[in-house]
């Protein structure tokens, strides 16, 4: 009985896959609408971090398990090719959830800042 560990296992899932539309494997719980939710943005930012060493650790398993192959070229050619679309899936999950985040902060910090100007005014009084 053949023995393989989980990662050589995803990663040969990963290479045989490789045609597959890898644009919703990775983290699809993330799409335009859920990631309008700060939580879930702030969320995300942690997930793509985890997702992009596991990535990298996919694909070094993956391309390590094509030098068993006969077609190296072809299989390193689909791994790198999964890996790329992978990487530009976390990348928009990235600059959406880190838009979003942005977009809480400088709402935050408007407030702070007419809530100060409205003191400002009650104690000053009224400008002329």
């Amino acid at each position: 009985m053949l023995v393989r560990p989980a990662a050589l296992t995803a990663a040969l899932a990963i290479a045989a896959a490789a045609g597959a539309e890898p644009a919703r494997t990775v983290l699809p719980q993330y799409d335009v609408a859920a990631l309008q939710q700060p939580e879930v943005a702030q969320a995300a930012v942690t997930d793509v971090a985890r997702e992009t060493e596991a990535l990298r650790e996919r694909s070094a398993a993956a391309r390590l398990a094509c030098y068993r192959r006969f077609a190296v070229n072809a299989c390193l050619s689909r791994v790198e090719a999964a890996r790329r679309e992978d990487e530009q899936r976390l990348q928009w999950i990235r600059a959406e959830a880190n838009r979003v985040l942005r977009q809480q902060r400088a709402i935050r910090l408007n407030e702070r800042l007419a809530e100060a100007a409205a003191q400002q005014r009650g104690t000053a009084g009224p400008v002329r």
